[in-house]
């Protein structure tokens, strides 16, 4: 049987991937150089502002942060194009900001979403020590996108998954995808001349999660218009281990059939421990007819260790389309999907039911008669509950004197004490702290994995003022056993009068065959 069909989320973001080479080409101040093919990395001396100029409307950073080290910086400043007071030729315009851990591999930094794209500016100062990988800037609906590389993440609704692909968080991957790196630290006087200071550093998947899965015959589709396609993720396993592997078979169209097989790498020169790699590439293909394709990927085999499993993160393709005023709209086959959660983002997502046939449906008749009744049982039950509980009163209250005379010397305007439940005190979750410019509405909030070091401050709970302490001792009188017996036969009364009003009222249901 064939799944249904939905159609993709229409109102999805859609974001371009900048290169690291790109990424120094298009800087308007760029005081970093090429350093080992993989990332734009920066020297640590007394470096100017470096501006990157993008179109689109949101820019995000990712990237591995400096180490904790007295040459570089944990909080830099930053002029973003959501703060309309950013002048990026004025320090003073700059706001703080902190890596949100050091070491840390992954999105970096993310600015306000505009309400329309633009030419933006985003300025950093002070980011000595920062390796920049790529960046991702989201779109509008007519940004020129010839030549440019769309990145799909593993939670786009573009992508079916079928089987039992979980959603991984990034935190599940913090102790297995450390990296050994080294940084280039140079002085004003010679900038030239370079020391590397080793250190490792922690890297988390793109969009901090993946989708999982090492079940036999799982597989997940994705159509696209456009004339390259690239999947990449975490390594199925170690790159140290020598034990694991996995077999998958991509399929182009129904035509083109690719079947890959991964081993563990020998190759742990720049990797520490039994670390698993980011960003590994699990398919490409190149030079695709221009047009609409569909890509399946499904799991042949999986053996040896224990764990041994593909980890999807992002695809990327080549857009044959100029604009996205001109993307197609496809459907994607998510009845047969079956995504479980595994601490992170993501689950199944369930469609919508709807109702079959056309034209209007019957009102609920027989539940309206029996919400009406329902009612009048309800009030004839609380009329009866309050004449037994003013009674019961009147009992208690006699009894009370009769056994205890100096009941009735207390004043009339006594007032028990407030008293505070101290045994389950509420939680407060801290807030953290942003840069102090506000974003405009609607903009999109960063997503951050891993030890945060930005600082954090608790909301401020509120405390009883001069005023409020006045009001909460001040004697309030407490009425009389006969005052209160007085007012509660009034309100029965009233109650008895509004059931008699409600049963005149009442009209007999019709007759239904």
């Amino acid at each position: 049987m064939t799944a249904p069909a939905s159609p993709s989320d229409p109102d999805e973001p859609v974001a371009i991937v900048i290169g690291a080479i790109r990424l120094y080409d298009i800087s308007t101040a760029a005081p970093g150089y090429w350093y080992d093919e993989a990332s734009d990395t920066d020297r640590c001396g007394s470096v100017p502002n470096w501006v990157l100029q993008l179109d689109g409307r949101a820019i995000t950073l990712y990237g591995v942060s400096p180490p904790d080290v007295p040459q570089c910086n944990q909080t830099i400043a930053v002029a973003s194009p959501t703060n309309p007071r950013a002048n990026m030729t004025s320090a003073k315009t700059y706001v703080p900001y902190t890596w949100p851990a050091p070491a840390f591999g992954g999105e970096l930094y993310t600015t306000g979403r505009l309400p329309d794209p633009t030419t933006m500016e985003l300025g950093l100062l002070g980011y000595r020590g920062v390796a920049l990988h790529y960046a991702l800037v989201e779109v509008g609906e007519f940004t020129n996108l010839t030549g440019q590389t769309i990145l799909v993440d593993d939670t786009s609704t573009e992508i079916a998954w079928r089987g039992g692909w979980k959603s991984k968080a990034a935190g599940e991957y913090a102790s297995l995808t450390k990296v050994n790196c080294q940084l280039p630290i140079s002085t004003p006087s010679k900038p030239d001349n370079l020391t590397f200071t080793p250190f490792t550093a922690t890297m988390f998947p793109h969009g901090n999660s993946t989708h999982a899965t090492g079940t036999k015959g799982d597989e997940f589709e994705f159509h696209f218009a456009g004339t390259s396609i690239n999947v990449y993720g975490v390594a199925p396993g170690a790159v140290n281990s020598q034990s694991w592997q996995l077999e998958m078979v991509f399929s182009l169209d129904g035509t083109t059939n690719t079947t890959q097989t991964y081993t563990a790498s020998s190759n742990t020169d720049n990797y520490a421990g039994p670390g698993l790699l980011t960003n590994y590439l699990y398919f490409s293909a190149t030079h695709l007819s221009a047009g609409n394709h569909t890509l399946v990927g499904t799991i042949l085999d999986v053996a040896g260790t224990e764990g041994t499993m593909a980890h999807i993160d992002y695809l990327t393709y080549e857009p044959s389309f100029a604009t996205m005023h001109e993307k197609p709209k496809f459907s994607v086959s998510s009845g047969s999907s079956n995504t479980t959660d595994s601490g992170g983002g993501g689950g199944t997502r369930q469609p919508a039911s709807t109702n079959g046939g056309g034209g209007h449906s019957d009102p609920p008749v027989g539940g309206i008669v029996g919400g009406v009744l329902g009612g009048v049982v309800a009030i004839g039950l609380l009329i009866f509950g309050l004449v037994w509980n003013a009674r019961r009163k009147r009992h208690r209250a006699s009894e009370a004197a009769t056994s205890n005379p100096n009941l009735g010397r207390l004043s009339s305007n006594f007032s028990a004490p407030i008293e505070f439940d101290n045994s389950s005190p509420s939680v407060y979750e801290p807030f953290i702290a942003q840069p102090s410019f506000s974003p405009p509405s609607g903009s999109a909030s960063a997503k951050r994995c891993g030890p945060d070091t930005s600082a954090n401050t608790s909301p401020e709970i509120p405390q009883i003022g001069d005023g409020d302490e006045q009001r909460a001792n001040t004697a309030s009188p407490v009425p009389s056993n006969t005052t209160q017996s007085a007012e509660l036969d009034t309100r029965v009364r009233d109650l008895q009068r509004e059931v008699d009003m409600l049963r005149r009222q009442m009209v007999p249901p019709p007759e239904y065959e």
